[in-house]
């Protein structure tokens, strides 16, 4: 391969099935259900929460079948934005949906990177009764990118390894406080699969399976933007994203179920506490589990950006390398074969954003408020692109498998809009509620969406589109 076609080919062959299965698990962060999300289906279902959880990955399964059908097709670092290209061939539609995943991925670093300082800030203060300087917060939220940039410059390999050896302590530690809190509790019942004892009724079960369980685990397609650097795409990409599916629905199930299970009849006080997980840890296990769940949440909140960052980036390259955006964000590094131009601007971006919302949002709005709204708001904004773009792949695919020929009625068209109704349910209950200012993130999303249809309009002539390559399918 000469010099000049090797300036935005990324490293082949570099990730291996389990390292893909373990970035999968921990975008999806294992102990979610214990410290963060879990508390959201626990507020709607009550001692129920488990059962929603095991829904929710229900509907997961029939959400992944799109994604399933693409890989085996499609293997490139673009992801969803080209699956919806290789049926579709509209730049309107897919550059849009590209563009979209952009804004997801940059508003998934802020989050990401706020929330750890958050974190910081509520529990130090809630557990611990101890004042964080708001310094020291900002310093922690940074944190995340700051390694990312390390990272992510490096050999995607690195990514990889980080990613089992992460998964794994998130998954051991917290597997081990969850046996212990099902033996020392004496409320351990079936009842918690019962979905007639939901605090909320049958309404209040659903919104917990969409807004907790089915939200807890939206990073299971993650792993598509490394179609290019995984070992044998076609086949390791399906299998790893079934695999973490698994894996991470079974586990957080049983995560949950251990809260529920040592709250018992007082499930309701410990929801008084900003995370359950926590308290109850407290209480049947004492503080030294108690700083030891809250650091290596912390220490994996801190590590979100630098996975996710990794997806970030090959977004980027990948609409570089498309000419959306600059061409020259599409080079890779002579020795890493890293994206490491977008890999920097994913680095800038994430930096100012943070410094921005925790800045403004804690002048206009306080320090307690003010670090939540500076989460909330980038977290609304992915949330529903998320949504968006899942529901435009799942209903592209039929496009696709009719032109290879091989079209099936369940498979490819009646499962995967089954998926698309509870996305539209999910984004439903997701935008319920929401006031100023956090709803300022469907005027940022909508504007986006305006700008960035204007923006095809006038430069979709000198654009890059991927074509079905029908002769070189599997």
């Amino acid at each position: 391969m000469d010099e000049e076609n090797r300036e935005n080919k990324l490293e082949e062959n570099a990730l291996s099935f389990w390292q893909l299965v373990f970035y999968a698990i921990v975008i999806m962060f294992p102990a979610t259900a214990f410290a963060i999300t879990g508390s959201t289906a626990m507020a709607y279902a009550g001692p129920v929460a488990p059962l929603s959880f095991l829904v929710a990955g229900i509907i997961l399964l029939f959400a992944i079948v799109a994604v399933y059908y693409y890989t085996i097709y499609v293997a490139n670092a673009g992801g969803y934005y080209k699956f919806v290209e290789v049926s579709v061939r509209n730049p309107y539609l897919s550059k849009t949906i590209g563009l979209m995943q952009f804004l997801y991925y940059i508003s998934v670093m802020w989050f990401t990177s706020i929330l750890s300082g958050w974190l910081l800030w509520t529990g130090f203060e809630t557990m611990f009764n101890i004042s964080i300087p708001l310094w020291l917060v900002i310093l922690v939220s940074l944190a995340g990118p700051l390694g990312f940039l390390l990272v992510g410059y490096r050999k995607i390999s690195l990514s990889g390894n980080l990613a089992i050896a992460v998964g794994a302590l998130e998954i051991a530690i917290f597997a081990v406080i969850g046996i212990l809190l099902i033996i020392k509790t004496p409320y351990n019942s079936l009842s918690y699969f019962d979905v007639s004892n939901s605090w909320g009724g049958f309404s209040g079960f659903f919104a917990a399976v969409v807004v907790g369980g089915f939200l807890t685990y939206s990073g299971y397609g993650s792993i598509v933007m490394y179609g290019e650097e995984a070992k044998t795409p076609h086949s390791t990409l399906k299998k790893a994203i079934v695999t973490a599916a698994v894996i991470i629905i079974i586990y957080e199930t049983f995560l949950l179920y251990s809260v529920v299970a040592a709250a018992g009849p007082t499930l309701s006080t410990g929801l008084q506490f900003f995370a359950p997980g926590f308290y109850y840890t407290r209480i049947y296990l004492g503080m030294t589990y108690l700083a030891v769940a809250f650091i290596v949440v912390l220490f994996d909140q801190i590590m979100a950006p630098v996975f996710n960052g990794n997806q970030a980036a090959r977004i980027v390259f990948a609409l570089a390398r498309d000419r959306v955006i600059p061409e020259n964000l599409s080079k890779v590094h002579k020795k890493f074969r890293s994206p490491y131009l977008a890999v920097l601007l994913v680095t800038i971006l994430t930096l100012i954003g943070v410094v921005l919302l925790i800045a403004l949002s804690v002048y206009y709005y306080g320090i307690d408020y003010g670090l939540f709204v500076a989460w909330v708001i980038p977290g609304t904004i992915l949330s529903v692109i998320w949504m968006i773009y899942h529901v435009v792949v799942n209903e592209t695919l039929p496009v696709m498998m009719k032109k290879i020929g091989k079209l099936n009625a369940i498979m490819h068209i009646a499962l995967p809009t089954l998926a698309c109704v509870f996305l539209i349910i999910a984004l439903y209950y997701s935008v319920q509620g929401i006031a100023w200012p956090v709803s300022i993130s469907f005027i940022i999303l909508a504007v986006w969406i305006i700008a960035s249809i204007i923006y095809i309009r006038f430069k979709k002539d000198q654009f890059k589109m991927e074509e079905l390559k029908l002769k070189d399918l599997p």
